[in-house]
């Protein structure tokens, strides 16, 4: 298919999924649309990894050419699959839930984006919020670790005792597609780590909630699960 002067061609995640012959979820492991786009996506990105280059070249960043060289570096086919994980399922609702609560405090925010008509917006372009809001001890997080992965311990924990190795971000007000707002953490987590989650070869798993229209606006939340973490089915 031609691109249409001056429009952006948009790739059709779920059909390029089943073309790639991908396993597809299961209506009981994702509760909404979003969730599974954002899944398929993640794995087309590892399938594919040149296939997102057109439109990641409408991202603001510094390091974008760097992150385009790496995927073109990729090898089709080289990354294994990233299932779901349903205990980071759990722990991402849970975490989803609690900040709803009215007796919350104001949720755990790592990266605020809103997306406006076709415009990309990243942190360098607007103003992020950070959690600002003042912990008692008894609230504190352990060191580096967000409230997913918290909830994500104590639920693998009654399985077996291995260290969680997984990263979790946190999104909120995003207006954008799903395989849209995966390509921006991408690119956010290249320019920070240079080892975004989405292409580590050691990303074997991943927990996704998505809760939308609510009084604190829509809410993603995702954990990146690494090999030497949960793996009792």
């Amino acid at each position: 298919m031609g691109c249409t002067s001056g429009k952006t061609h948009v790739i059709v995640v779920e059909d390029k999924y089943r073309e790639l012959g991908l396993r597809i979820p299961s209506a009981k492991e994702y509760e909404s649309d979003f969730e599974k786009q954002a899944f398929m996506t993640i794995n087309v990105i590892r399938r594919e990894p040149k296939l997102f280059i057109p439109e990641l070249r409408r991202l603001k960043s510094n390091k974008l050419e760097q992150l385009i060289k790496k995927l073109e570096s990729i090898q089709n086919d080289s990354l294994c699959f990233v299932d779901y994980d349903q205990d980071a399922n759990q722990a991402c609702r849970t975490n989803n839930k609690n900040m709803l609560k009215k007796d919350q405090p104001a949720p755990f925010i790592d990266l605020v984006v809103i997306k406006k008509e076709d415009e990309w917006q990243t942190n360098k372009d607007m103003k992020v919020k950070q959690d600002v809001r003042k912990e008692s001890k008894k609230d504190q997080q352990p060191s580096g670790k967000g409230p997913n992965t918290v909830i994500y311990e104590k639920l693998i924990a009654q399985k077996n005792n291995k260290a969680v190795d997984a990263l979790e971000y946190t999104y909120n007000q995003w207006m954008g597609r799903p395989h849209e707002l995966i390509l921006l953490n991408m690119m956010n987590e290249y320019e920070k780590s240079g080892e975004p989650a989405e292409i580590d070869p050691k990303t074997s798993k991943v927990g996704i909630s998505f809760l939308g229209q609510n009084d604190i606006g829509n809410i993603f939340q995702i954990i990146y699960v690494k090999q030497n973490s949960n793996q009792i089915q």
